[in-house]
């Protein structure tokens, strides 16, 4: 991996203040170019808060994923993957997030009340969360392409589910909840 092949940085301006101050986040976002599966593949990475974080959804082929096109003007190309695989698919110096990471994203923009307004598409927290929905493969089918972003942790629930955070296009929020392992959903890495 190349690091920090370009830097921006930029301060973020919440338009509500917390308490009686505004919300003021230092963001500095990273490029950098990683091997993925043989190809050299740019990733954007976002520091939030300390962690860092792609900020982008993994896109990478891992021989069991789901893909779909979810804006047929741009061709925009998203991939699903089921927990088992998200695990193992986060390229070298990156891992799938834990379920305190996803609370502590979520805290830093202000809570699950207001965190999914800025963490969806190019919201201000410059997260760029999609809404490809879920694939659930027993059955066949795409479920809420456009409407709903999942998002798996790495942190099981119990034998057969695990927890995941959902955004959703009309919503502010950020739900916590489980779904079964066996679902394919988005992912989202953080750096080691």
């Amino acid at each position: 991996m190349t690091e920090k092949a370009t830097c921006e940085s930029m301060n973020y301006h919440s338009g509500k203040g917390v308490g009686k101050h505004k919300l003021i986040i230092n963001l500095l976002v990273l490029s950098s170019l990683l091997v993925l599966s043989g190809n050299a593949q740019e990733v954007k990475q976002i520091e939030i808060g300390n962690p860092i974080w792609m900020a982008e959804n993994l896109a990478v082929d891992t021989g069991d994923f789901a893909t779909l096109i979810t804006d047929s003007t741009t061709m925009t190309r998203q991939y699903l993957y089921s927990w088992e695989t998200a695990l193992k698919a986060c390229p070298h110096g990156f891992r799938l997030p834990k379920d305190a990471e996803w609370d502590s994203l979520t805290a830093f923009f202000g809570g699950h009340k207001k965190a999914g307004i800025h963490l969806i598409g190019s919201g201000e927290g410059r997260f760029n969360a999609s809404l490809a929905g879920n694939y659930l493969p027993s059955g066949g089918f795409f479920s809420y392409i456009n409407d709903y972003g999942y998002y798996w942790t790495a942190d099981k629930f119990n034998k057969k589910s695990v927890w995941i955070r959902v955004l959703g296009a009309h919503q502010t929020n950020i739900m916590r909840t489980t779904i079964p392992s066996h679902f394919y959903l988005s992912v989202r890495c953080i750096k080691d």
